[in-house]
């Protein structure tokens, strides 16, 4: 395979002419254009890739401390492995641990209270999942480094608590006023389907990943239910619950909106998909978006079904009644995971309560 020209900084995009593949280059301080010599997007894009690899490996990586030394020799190591878009994600955790640990300290000394305390430094900027890869890369240096005897043992895996639930639940209470500020720039964003599926999950309490398997069948628009198979369902079990008034507000806009983009036969169709080509990586990126540009970057898909939980039991609704309108098998799943009582409102409580008699009060002498 042909190598970059000498000097090459930067490797640019990919594009065709004239029914060639070129590359954008930046050699010794300059723009220039190479051609492939390949017609073919297949080949092009493997010398493409071959000449970002070859670039990436020259550039060096300098980091202070004896920590970031072990990185070092570790990027080194995976950058043989690993395409240069991997590497650039690589590099960047490993700046953000180095953020959270002592560039001085040696692997051998970090323990979980310093991996617990990373957790608590970035659970509140990314995402779960985000938060999960990033531990999972970390505990895969660990073991890197155990092999290479820089440490005993992994503290990531070390602790007897999974590391799943050793990451905080963002604790955060969205108002409706919060849902509304998301939802009017979702409004705008000209992502109508998106937008559709926020009001819905909002307002029927649906797990996130169900955007993708709702049709129209599971719709009852006469009995104003939602009548979902159990093998659809997450928890294996069928599920049907009526709908609540702002719930079947959003299913006639809905009817509404797909009958003019798909034509009225599509809505009598049971199997056709409510919201056809959402995905829920679709949502998660565009909920994510309108939640920043309102000033909510912790929020997350899941927490519509924990406002709607809450919405529930501050309009009277008993835990029971809860779990049947959300679909939970148990109700300690509820109250582990969506119920969360602030302090406001046990304030409230506790001001409807009697007032003890003041026993200690003096009789007056005459």
């Amino acid at each position: 395979m042909i190598a970059p020209p000498h000097g090459t900084e930067k490797v640019g995009k990919l594009y065709r002419e004239r029914g060639v593949w070129h590359i954008r280059l930046r050699v010794n301080g300059r723009y220039t254009v190479r051609s492939t010599g390949e017609r073919s997007k297949t080949r092009a894009t493997r010398i493409w890739e071959y000449w970002q690899f070859m670039v990436f490996e020259e550039r060096p990586v300098i980091r202070p401390g004896k920590l970031g030394k072990v990185f070092n020799e570790w990027l080194a190591m995976k950058a043989q492995e690993n395409r240069p878009s991997t590497m650039k994600v690589l590099e960047s955790q490993v700046d953000i641990w180095l953020r959270s640990f002592d560039a001085d300290m040696e692997p051998s000394r970090i323990k979980v209270e310093h991996i617990d305390g990373h957790i608590r430094n970035r659970f509140e900027q990314c995402s779960k999942p985000t938060l999960l890869k990033d531990l999972g890369r970390l505990s895969s240096f660990f073991d890197w480094a155990k092999k290479k005897k820089y440490c005993q043992s992994n503290p990531v895996s070390e602790s007897d608590v999974p590391l799943a639930n050793r990451i905080p639940r963002k604790a955060h209470r969205y108002t409706e006023q919060e849902l509304d500020d998301i939802e009017r720039i979702l409004g705008g964003m000209d992502k109508l389907w998106v937008f559709y599926a926020f009001k819905f999950l909002r307002w029927s309490g649906f797990r996130p990943g169900m955007i993708e398997r709702l049709r129209w069948g599971h719709v009852n628009r006469r009995a104003e239910r939602i009548q979902v198979p159990a093998e659809q369902m997450k928890n294996g079990t069928y599920f049907e619950a009526p709908m609540l008034p702002q719930l079947r507000a959003v299913v006639g806009e809905l009817a509404r909106f797909t009958a003019k983009k798909k034509g009225i036969g599509y809505l009598s169709g049971p199997d056709n998909l409510i919201f056809p080509g959402v995905s829920y990586a679709k949502i998660y990126s565009y909920f994510k978006k309108a939640a920043i540009l309102a000033g909510l970057p912790g929020f997350e898909p899941r927490d519509l079904r924990r406002f709607l939980h809450n919405w529930l039991r501050k309009h009277g609704f008993t835990l029971e009644e809860n779990c049947a309108m959300l679909g939970h098998n148990s109700k300690e799943i509820a109250l582990k995971h969506y119920s969360n009582v602030s302090i406001e409102e046990i304030e409230r409580r506790i001001n409807t309560l009697p007032s003890p008699p003041n026993a200690f009060q003096r009789s007056s002498r005459p």
